[in-house]
């Protein structure tokens, strides 16, 4: 779309933490991919230290600071800063890239259906990934889609919705430490408006995790804000398997423990029970992958659960002593 042209106005609101290794490749493709007559950016500085905003204002972004905040309300600082008359919300990660196009196919998906209220798609990784970043990823995607998808949520890393429906429902709860985007479009999906993924709408992840330790990190940090429940009162199958590896871990540990005191030589087979789990879920997520590269996925969902397992606590105690939510036209 050249400038000259009108469409309907973005806000762009990127959220940023100590992204200064990737802070200006993110803005440099918002830059070059949004048409500049109808579409602004905000950068919102969740307290950095490594020069962040100083990147960003350098790369010409508008910087506003929210120190000491989860996410979720970094996000919603950064929408209430949007432009009055501005028709859509979009939400970049500053470890993520744009591709030619995606403000035009998402304006496209948008216009196609008044019922749209959210469209965006997941991450794609970058050339040449990592192992780790290379086997998650193929187990956890399908092959790319012409056409778009209903889907339960889309990532907050990159998602476009309506700021009317933004406001109608809220806006992200600030409650929350991680969970939020699958919060918000649940939100938005009882609100009676479709949840839809387009591939065209393409970002590239500059951040997913190169390395076991990395997925650990990301899972702790993950895990800790959790939906323990669905809406009905379930619990999420995710946090029964989580609960499940860590009794078995901690049997394991127990019994090898055991095992030296009375002077016994117990094989780590006793950690076996555990690390069934990793093992059923790759060969569930991996039907895509060549059988070859399954214990790589296992090992990987290894990491990913020890992670989960490490933040269930505090993701339990969170739930306990639950805060009240958004409220509408937040």
């Amino acid at each position: 779309m050249a400038d000259s042209e009108r469409g309907p106005f973005l806000s762009v609101v990127v959220p940023a933490r100590n992204s200064a290794d990737t802070i200006a490749e993110c803005l440099r493709s918002l830059r070059r991919h949004l048409p500049q007559t109808c579409s602004e950016v905000i950068v919102v500085d969740n307290g950095s230290s490594d020069g962040t905003g100083r990147i960003a204002r350098e790369e010409g972004a508008r910087v506003i600071e929210a120190p000491g905040v989860f996410v979720s309300e970094v996000r919603n600082v950064g929408a209430r800063q949007a432009t009055g008359d501005g028709e859509l919300l979009g939400f970049i990660d500053s470890d993520c890239t744009i591709t030619p196009g995606w403000y035009q196919a998402a304006v496209a998906l948008l216009e196609s259906d008044r019922t749209i209220g959210v469209a965006g798609s997941r991450h794609v990784i970058p050339e040449n990934p990592s192992w780790v970043e290379e086997v998650w990823f193929r187990s956890h995607r399908s092959m790319e889609r012409k056409d778009p998808l209903d889907v339960a949520y889309i990532p907050a890393g990159n998602l476009v919705v309506r700021k009317k429906v933004f406001r109608q429902v809220g806006g992200f709860d600030p409650t929350m430490e991680t969970g939020e985007d699958p919060d918000l479009c649940n939100r938005i999906g009882s609100a009676g408006f479709r949840i839809v993924e387009w591939d065209a709408i393409r970002c590239v992840h500059l951040g997913e995790p190169k390395s076991l330790v990395q997925v650990f990190r990301r899972e702790r940090w993950h895990g800790r804000g959790v939906r323990l429940r669905y809406a009905d009162g379930r619990l999420a199958p995710v946090v029964v398997a989580t609960a499940l590896f860590l009794v078995l871990v901690l049997a394991g540990v127990a019994g090898l423990a055991a095992a030296v005191v009375v002077g016994l030589t117990l094989p780590v087979a006793a950690l076996v029970p555990a690390l069934a789990i990793p093992a059923v879920f790759a060969i569930t997520k991996g039907r895509k992958l060549p059988v070859t590269q399954l214990p790589a996925l296992a090992l990987v969902y290894t990491f990913y659960f020890l992670g989960r397992a490490a933040s269930l606590p505090v993701a339990a105690a969170r739930a306990m002593f639950k805060r009240k939510g958004p409220t509408a036209d937040a």
